[in-house]
């Protein structure tokens, strides 16, 4: 997935568009959320990683999420699980300078 493909998927939660009809209301802050970043690679290291958790921590000033209001959100965007032998299951994440090409 592109940059911009990625980018658009994301607008596209936020305008809650294209997404299924039991959706978490707070999928748009998550998804606003994931505006820095991309699914990573799979085999490749990352220190970028978080687990639903970190990012529900993450927005708790925000609202209110539950892990899987998060993890539904993770999902539908393209995120894989790994697992972590210290943290247990985290998503594969790869930060983005907010300056970088969408294409």
């Amino acid at each position: 997935m592109t940059r911009t493909e990625y980018l658009e998927a994301i607008d596209k939660v936020i305008q809650g568009v294209g997404v299924p009809s039991d959706f978490p209301a707070t999928a748009p802050v998550v998804a606003m959320f994931l505006t820095d970043f991309m699914p990573g690679d799979p085999d490749g290291p990352s220190g970028d990683n978080m687990t639903s958790y970190e990012i529900a921590q993450a927005l708790e000033d925000t609202c209110q999420l539950s892990t899987t209001d998060v993890a539904l959100v993770m999902v539908h965007l393209g995120y894989r699980l790994v697992a972590n032998d210290y943290r247990g299951h985290e998503w594969r994440m790869r930060a983005v300078d907010p300056t970088e090409a969408t294409s």
